[in-house]
This record gives structure tokens, C-alpha cells and sequence, in this order.
């Protein structure tokens, strides 16, 4: 095949050279729990069970929040599910309708379904699953803000459960809308009234939906006195004592305890160094001395790799890389076999289905359209393992060199005979999936959205990062705003950083006026992933979502390739698309909508697709 190179560029030079990450072992392991994923009716879930022949009496049913904390205590609670494994507690953890893996409800249009009231019936089928999957007696739930109320609401209606554990949970259904619905205005410029309907990233909310659940409060909830009860909050609410109240006049036996060490469960942990697990240390001491069981003899069920199938879509878990240790969905079109396949990567430290339950989205209009993809969350993140010897942390977002990783997820799609290859991946996952494509000639489609820079140093911060390539301008536009000047009184050493930042991102401009003026001839990072792009004839999609006046993304592009990104155009197959109706998060499902159809329509385009910069 011919070379095909920028005009000015000599051969010669290593082309493929990648950015330093620090010196880590690859993150492949097998050596942590497992868990086998299981179909609950439509609903995905994993079931984590003990590795011996004796088992609890008691099984336990693990429901998450939604939105932000189901995404947020992914891991966390992959992680607590296997100790309670460990501990003989066959454990499920259950997704319901419409939200992450499971099948969409009616198209997803939570709109128009009464998403409520199938959550409850889902919880309720879990619990049926779970006692004749495992033989269990009697069931736990846990739950985690609003699953903990999902939770005791079906507690109230199953005599087989016999315990609640609750971590932070929500105890009035208003509460928690309101709460929402303050987010929604924050992060978008034109919202409803509640009344009428409430989206929140993927909640979709429809007017019967919002109703029921304001009417939801847990003072009402008659729960057996029975019924034993540990509470995880992080202070004491009023409510939440005047709910303990209540409950332990009907005879309920509750415990309570503060939210130490458990604060990972509802905040994001920062995007650089490893991540701590979650300490549940003593919320499993409070489950064997409150709700300990008999062992009883278990026989693990014959399950079958579940398929999910659904408007034209097919799905199958994945385990691959060394170990086993990866775990992601394949998701192929229900009408046949394709020959083209996306590997989707996940963002940040969020699990396989990404944020806004974007990786699902895309990954199902793709399989609608006929193309194949692998959705699938680095070591460390959702229900991938972490490296050996560090099983449970959560590793560091970009100091961890994630390239062995794509590569076998392109192994796993090779295997089954997919010949076109693609990669996804949206912001620290953009910036992943661009080197692991430059370092993978197999892969011969990028599609980055949202990339925020082309190179990570070892020992950076994600702030300092942003401040590389955050334009000069936009501090002297900030100098009149007292509320920049009152975050820097907070902060005295932002000041150093952002002059320390602001003349690395000086240096960077000057490098790349320097190159294409013929001064020097190194290039710089960006240059080199799309030289060695463009010699083998692979397209990429730079895609970027027009938010305010502030956008690294977009200052990193014009860094690398000067203003306007102009020299990217000396770059054949290289695409850059900026879209105005977008913002970073896809926090709408008319944003989520058009960014896949963008991404899909450059796969179909393939060598029809021009070098010109779209506005």
C-alpha cells in the first residue's frame, strides 16, 4: 500500500512513539472473586456465589441507585458482593428495566412506561430467582439511596425477606426529585417543570412516574417487627431518625451507623492514583451477628451464558485478556453476522455501560444498523479485576497504559471473526482508545469524542492537565469575576499552577508554529499518532460537544495543529466535527441520539468519507 503522509513529513521517524505512562504492570488478573452473569426475565444481572459446597441459608439481593449512584457504586459494590461470597452469601446483583445492561423498556421511552412500578416487580422476581437459583431460605436486601427504598418497599410485601440493609437511603420520593430536578438546571439550559416530567442524563421520567414517586415516604412503610435493619447514613438526618422511630415502635430491630469509610459509594473518586476499595467491614459484621443463618448444603445452578435479545439487538457477556480478568458485552445485530465491529471503552473510573448509559445506547443503534461492538470497562473500573496483587483497588484513569487491554479486546473480536475493526472512546477514554488504535494496525476506525489532550506526563493531575490547554484569554476574561478571584484566595497555589501550566501550553504552540514553519522537525505527540494513522489508511472521528467558552478539547486540537486545527486537514481520513446542540456528559437523550448517529454515519461512510472539517 502506498504511504500515505502529510505534506512536509520526511519517513523515517518513529511514528508510533506513544506518551510515557508511569511504569505499572498491565492490569490483567483472574485472581479475584468471579461472577457469572444471569438473565432475571429481561433484567442483566451477576450472581456472586461461594466457592465451597456449604452455602448461607440466606442469599442476598444487592439493589443499586440510579442515574449518578448506580454509576458512582458500581465497583464498590461488584467488590461487596464478593465478600459477601466469601462470607457464604450467594449475592445477586440486579439491574432493572431500562437501565444499565438490561432490555430497554418499550424502546426505552421511560417516558410512556410506569418505569416505578416495573423496578419494584423486578426486585420482586429477583427475590423468586435468587431462592430457587440457590436454594435459599430466606433473602437480604441491599440497597444504596434510591434502591434502598425500592428495597423496603418490597420488603414490605415479601415475607421471605428478612433483613434490609440500607446505605444512605432516600426516605421521602420528593426529596429525592427535587434534588434532581435542581441538578437538571444546573447542567441544562431549558427544563420542565417537575410536574411534567424529570430527564436526568438516562432517567426519563414521564408525569405518572414523577406522582408515584413523590408519594413514596418511608414513615408510612409498615415493615414486620420481624424484620432486622442496619442503616448507613452519613449524619442523622431528622427524617431519617424520625423513620427509625416509627419503625422501631412496630418492633423493627434497626441499627444505625455513620457512612465512615464508605464514601466512594456516592462520590467519584479524582481521576489520577489508584483508588482505595470501599470498607465494609462493618456492615458485614452486622450481617452475621444480626442475621447469620444456617449453612446448608449448595449445589451450584447450571446456568447458561444468558443472551438478551431485543429490537433487532443481540447480547452475550464476554470474559477475555490474561486471566479472564476483562469483562465486557458483545452486542451484534439480531438479523445476522457482521464483518465490522466497535470496541467500546469506558470513561473515567465508570463501568462498562458509561456514563449516561451511553455505551448501551450506542452500542444497540449500531447492532440496529449492523455493525457489531464489545463494550467493556478497563482492569479496575465496573466488573473488570484489577492487576495482580491489587484485585480490588481502582486503577489510576490515565496513569495506567490501557493499550495491552484494547488489544485484547481485539483479540476476543478477531476470534469470532470480525475483520473491520473500530474503537470508541470518549474523554480519558478517547484519549485511550486513540493509543491503543496507534499501537493496534488492526484497528482501522477511531471515534473520539471529546478527546481532552493528545499527551499525559507521569504525575500530572487532571487539573493541571486542564489548565495546559485552557487558553490565556480565558483567565483574563476571568480577571473582572470575583468569583474566580474568591476560589483563588481558597486555593493560593492555583496561581503558580495556572502560570506554570499556561507556559507549558506557550511552549506547545511555539513547537507546533515552530514545526510547520520548518524550524524543527520533531513532531509532537498528536502529529505522531495521526502519521502513523494515515500510513496505514485508518479514519479518525475528532468529535467534540460545543460547551460554553471553555473547551480543552478543543484548545488541546488547536495547540497541536494551530488555530482552527488547520493542519489537520495534511492528515487524509482525519475528520473533526464540532456539534453546538452538545454538551460533555451527553446529558440528553437528543444529544446522546446524535452523537451516535454522527459516529455511525462515519463508519458507513468509509472511504467515501472526506477530509473536509465540518462546522
Amino acid at each position: 500500500m502506498t504511504e500515505m503522509l502529510p505534506r512536509g513529513y520526511a519517513a523515517g521517524t518513529n511514528l508510533a512513539a506513544a506518551p510515557r505512562w508511569c511504569d505499572l504492570p498491565v492490569p490483567v488478573s483472574g485472581r479475584g472473586p468471579m461472577a457469572t452473569p444471569v438473565l432475571v426475565g429481561q433484567c442483566s444481572g451477576w450472581l456472586h456465589v461461594p466457592g465451597d459446597t456449604v452455602c448461607n441459608e440466606v442469599a442476598i439481593l444487592i439493589c443499586p441507585g440510579l442515574g449518578h449512584d448506580l454509576k458512582n457504586a458500581h465497583h464498590s459494590l461488584r467488590l461487596l458482593a464478593d465478600d459477601l461470597a466469601a462470607a457464604g452469601y450467594a449475592t445477586l446483583r440486579l439491574a432493572y428495566p431500562g437501565v444499565a445492561d438490561s432490555a430497554d423498556i418499550a424502546g426505552d421511552d421511560f417516558w410512556q412506561a410506569e418505569a416505578w412500578q416495573l423496578w419494584q416487580a423486578s426486585i420482586e422476581a429477583a427475590v423468586d430467582w435468587l431462592r430457587i437459583a440457590t436454594g435459599a431460605r430466606r433473602v437480604l436486601l441491599c440497597g444504596v439511596r434510591i434502591g434502598a427504598t425500592l428495597a423496603t418497599l418490597v420488603a414490605e410485601k415479601r415475607a421471605e425477606v428478612t433483613g434490609l440493609l440500607l446505605l444512605a437511603p432516600v426516605w421521602r420520593g420528593r426529596s429525592y426529585l427535587q434534588q434532581l430536578h435542581v441538578e437538571t438546571r444546573f447542567r441544562q439550559r431549558t427544563v420542565r417543570p417537575l410536574s411534567e416530567g424529570l430527564e436526568y442524563y438516562e432517567i426519563r421520567f414521564g408525569p405518572d412516574t414523577v406522582r408515584r414517586i413523590s408519594e413514596v415516604d418511608l414513615r408510612r412503610v409498615v415493615l414486620r417487627p420481624s424484620l432486622r435493619v442496619a442503616i448507613f447514613e452519613q449524619s442523622g438526618s431528622n427524617l431519617g431518625v424520625e423513620v427509625e422511630s416509627i419503625w422501631t415502635k412496630a418492633g423493627v430491630q434497626i441499627d444505625r451507623f455513620g457512612f465512615n469509610g464508605l464514601e466512594p459509594l456516592l462520590w467519584r473518586y479524582e481521576e489520577e492514583g489508584e483508588a482505595p476499595p470501599v470498607d465494609f467491614s462493618t456492615a458485614l459484621d452486622w450481617l452475621e451477628r444480626a442475621v447469620p443463618g444456617r449453612p446448608m448444603r449448595f449445589v451450584r445452578p447450571p446456568l447458561q451464558l444468558p443472551t438478551l435479545r431485543q429490537f433487532g439487538w443481540v447480547e452475550m457477556p464476554q470474559r477475555f485478556g490474561l486471566g479472564d480478568g476483562l469483562v465486557g458485552i458483545l452486542c451484534r445485530p439480531e438479523r445476522g453476522p457482521s464483518e465490522t465491529a466497535v470496541i467500546i471503552v469506558n470513561a473515567g473510573r465508570d463501568p462498562h455501560y458509561g456514563f449516561s448509559r451511553f455505551g448501551v445506547d450506542l452500542a444497540r443503534s449500531l447492532a440496529q444498523l449492523g455493525i457489531s461492538s464489545l463494550r467493556f470497562a478497563f482492569a479496575g473500573h465496573g466488573d473488570s479485576i484489577g492487576p495482580p496483587g491489587k484485585e480490588t483497588m481502582s486503577t489510576a484513569v490515565f496513569d495506567t497504559d490501557r493499550r495491552a487491554e484494547i488489544a485484547a479486546a481485539a483479540d476476543r473480536l478477531v476470534e469470532l471473526g470480525y475483520r473491520h475493526l473500530a474503537v470508541y472512546g470518549s474523554c480519558s477514554g478517547a484519549y485511550h482508545a486513540l493509543w491503543g488504535a496507534v499501537a493496534d494496525p488492526r484497528i482501522g476506525t477511531l471515534l473520539l469524542l471529546n478527546l481532552p489532550f493528545f499527551e499525559w506526563h507521569c504525575g500530572d493531575t487532571a487539573e493541571f492537565a486542564s489548565r495546559r490547554t485552557t487558553r490565556l484569554s480565558w483567565y483574563l476574561l476571568n480577571l473582572w469575576s470575583w468569583q474566580a478571584w474568591r476560589r483563588l484566595s481558597r486555593h493560593p497555589l492555583a496561581m503558580g499552577s495556572i502560570l506554570i501550566a499556561q507556559w507549558t501550553r506557550f511552549l506547545a504552540r511555539f513547537h507546533t508554529y515552530a514545526q510547520r514553519v520548518g524550524w524543527i522537525s520533531s513532531q509532537r505527540a498528536g502529529h505522531r499518532a495521526l502519521i502513523a494513522l494515515t500510513r496505514r489508511g485508518a479514519r479518525t472521528l475528532f468529535l467534540f460537544a460545543k460547551e460554553g467558552e471553555r473547551n480543552n478539547g478543543l484548545d488541546a486540537m488547536e495547540d497541536e495543529f494551530g488555530r482552527g486545527s488547520d493542519s489537520l486537514r495534511s492528515y487524509p481520513g482525519a475528520v473533526l466535527r464540532i456539534v453546538q446542540d452538545m454538551d460533555h456528559l451527553l446529558s440528553t437523550r437528543a444529544m446522546r441520539l446524535m452523537a451516535a448517529q454522527i459516529m455511525a454515519q462515519f463508519l458507513s461512510d468509509g472511504a467515501s468519507c472526506t477530509n473536509a472539517r465540518r462546522p
